[in-house]
């Protein structure tokens, strides 16, 4: 009788417990919400990634700070702890592995830092 009355009193904590949230996704997806810059030396061809909250976002390049002649290409974007993928408009969708490490996005095999 003792463990069912254990049970009893144990099984409402349990109920409204659990190992995560449905808002954990939030938390690495706030941090990759921003304008990212590619952190590099150079003025030539220097990558620059805005990701809003809404999951929308732009992908262009500049060269001496001038956007290249492809221009700012509109994405949709999401994101798992480790995979970032931007789907762009009329061109097809891309998936790379990320971090963010010390203020720098590690995206694929360029390096952002946020401006």
């Amino acid at each position: 009788m003792r463990k069912i009355l254990f049970l009893m009193a144990t099984l409402p904590i349990l109920m409204f417990t659990s190992c995560s949230s449905s808002d954990d996704s939030s938390d690495y997806e706030s941090r990759l919400v921003g304008m990212w810059v590619e952190n590099t030396e150079s003025n030539a061809e220097v990558l620059n990634l805005e990701i809003k909250a809404n999951h929308s976002g732009y992908f262009w390049a500049t060269d001496n700070g001038v956007i290249d002649s492809y221009g700012k290409r509109a994405l949709t974007w999401s994101a798992t702890e480790n995979k970032f993928t931007a789907t762009y408009e009329n061109e097809g969708t891309e998936t790379f592995d990320y971090q963010i490490v010390n203020g720098k996005l590690y995206l694929g095999e360029i390096v952002y830092i946020k401006k």
